[in-house]
C-alpha cells in the first residue's frame, strides 16, 4: 500500500525572502511546509512536528546549520536531510 501522505519539509534558513523562495516553490509540488529561522527554532519544530526531510542552510548566525545538525541528527531525525547556502547559483546540497 503506497503512503498518500504528502512529504512534510522544514525549510531552516536566517533569511526571509529564502525561505518564502523555497518554501513558494515546493508547496506548487505537493510538500507541506514548515518554516523557522534558526538552529534553536529547528530543534522545536523536529521535536514538535513530523518532518521527512530538512531543508536546512549552513551558515546561520549563533549556531551553525551544521552544528545544529550534528548535535541533534541522532537524537531527533529519522529521516533524510540536505543542506544549502544561498550564495547565488552556487547551492550546495549533501545527503547527510
Amino acid at each position: 500500500m503506497m503512503n498518500t501522505r504528502p512529504s512534510r519539509l522544514l525549510i531552516v534558513d536566517d533569511n526571509e525572502m529564502n525561505r518564502d523562495m523555497f518554501a513558494r516553490r515546493l508547496a506548487r509540488k505537493g510538500y507541506v511546509i514548515g518554516l523557522a529561522e534558526n538552529a534553536q527554532e529547528l530543534l522545536l519544530r523536529v521535536k514538535q512536528d513530523a518532518v521527512d526531510l530538512v531543508l536546512l542552510d549552513i551558515e546561520m548566525p549563533e549556531i551553525s546549520g551544521l552544528d545544529a545538525l550534528k548535535t541533534s541528527a541522532r537524537a531527533l531525525f529519522s529521516g533524510r536531510t540536505a543542506d544549502h547556502h544561498g550564495h547565488g547559483k552556487n547551492t550546495e546540497r549533501r545527503h547527510c
